[in-house]
C-alpha cells in the first residue's frame, strides 16, 4: 500500500474528478475522502463572507483528516483556499491547497490566461491569484474570466451532459483569445475526456496538475 492521502472536501460534486485523478495519476496511493457537504453552498449563501464559523468548519474537517492519519491533506475546494493557509500550518503533514499546482502551471504556460469558473468566489479568487503569481515572478498575467453558474447549477441537478456542454462551449469560446485555459474548480474536470481534439491550447485542470504535485512531494 502507498501513501495515504487525505481529500478535504466542501461539496460532494468535487469527490468524483479528484478520485478519477487518483486512480489515473497515482493509484497506489491509499485515498480517504472527508466531506461537509454544505460548506460550499454556506459560503455562496453567506456572499462569499468567510465567517468565523465556516473557518472552524474547515479546520474541524482538516484536524479530522490529520487525527484519522495521513501522509498528506488536500483541499480539494478553490473558493477556501484564500482561508486555508494559516489552519495548514497547525497541521503536521504535507497540506495542500485546492489549486496551487494548476495556478503555478497556468502562470508558466502562457501570459493571457482562460479562467472558468461555475461559482464567484472561485473565479475572484483564482484571477487574483495568477495575477499575484505572475508579479512575483516578474510576469505579466493577462486573466480572461468566465463565469458560468448555470454549469454548476446543472451539476447540482443532475444534469452533467449539460454541465459538460456549457464547459465545451466555453472553452472553444476562449480559445482564439488566450494562451491556456484553466478550469478552476475540481467539479469542472469531469469534461477533460471530452474536449476537442482541436482545442489549440492547453486545458489544465485542478485535479491533475494537483495530484501531480502531491505524487511528487511524497516520492512515489
Amino acid at each position: 500500500m502507498g501513501k495515504k492521502v487525505t481529500l478535504v472536501h466542501t461539496t460532494p460534486v468535487a469527490m468524483g474528478p479528484v478520485n478519477d485523478a487518483f486512480r489515473e495519476i497515482y493509484p497506489e496511493a491509499e485515498v480517504c475522502n472527508v466531506l461537509d457537504d454544505r460548506l460550499l453552498a454556506d459560503l455562496q449563501d453567506a456572499g462569499g463572507r468567510f465567517s468565523p464559523g465556516l473557518r472552524r468548519r474547515l479546520a474541524k474537517l482538516i484536524d479530522y483528516g490529520e487525527s484519522s492519519g495521513t501522509d498528506a491533506i488536500l483541499l480539494t475546494c478553490n473558493s477556501y483556499s484564500q482561508v486555508a493557509p494559516p489552519i495548514g500550518e497547525l497541521v503536521d503533514v504535507p497540506f495542500f491547497r485546492a489549486d496551487d499546482a494548476l495556478l503555478d502551471k497556468a502562470v508558466d504556460s502562457g501570459e493571457v490566461i482562460g479562467l472558468i469558473a461555475t461559482v464567484p468566489t472561485a473565479l475572484e479568487y483564482a484571477s487574483g491569484e495568477l495575477t499575484a503569481r505572475a508579479e512575483t515572478l516578474g510576469r505579466t498575467a493577462t486573466v480572461v474570466g468566465r463565469l458560468r453558474e448555470d454549469a454548476f447549477q446543472a451539476l447540482g441537478l443532475g444534469e452533467t451532459a449539460e454541465h459538460d456542454r456549457i464547459l465545451v462551449e466555453t472553452i472553444r469560446e476562449l480559445e482564439p483569445q488566450v494562451d491556456v485555459i484553466a478550469l478552476a474548480q475540481y467539479s469542472m474536470a469531469r469534461v477533460m475526456p471530452l474536449i476537442p481534439a482541436d482545442i489549440s491550447v492547453p486545458v489544465l485542470s485542478s485535479p491533475h496538475t494537483g495530484v501531480e504535485r502531491i505524487k511528487a512531494a511524497l516520492g512515489d
